[in-house]
């Protein structure tokens, strides 16, 4: 899933999946954690390129 461009999120709670095409540009050196200030989703940069993520699997004993 995409997501919202200046939406807080619990990073702990999301899975990166992948990453959008953004015209063909490459990925390496990517890291999901530089989309984001404070748990603040900055959305896609001047490639158009985002972080893709699922919500994580819950752990057995532990809180969601």
């Amino acid at each position: 899933m995409k997501l919202v461009t200046g939406r807080q999120y619990k990073l702990n709670t999301l899975k990166l999946m992948g990453w959008t095409d953004g015209g063909g540009a490459e990925h390496e050196g990517y890291n999901a954690c530089d989309y984001f200030r404070n748990g603040i989703y900055l959305g896609p940069d001047d490639d158009g390129i985002e972080p893709l993520f699922k919500r994580a699997e819950r752990q057995a004993g532990g809180a969601a």
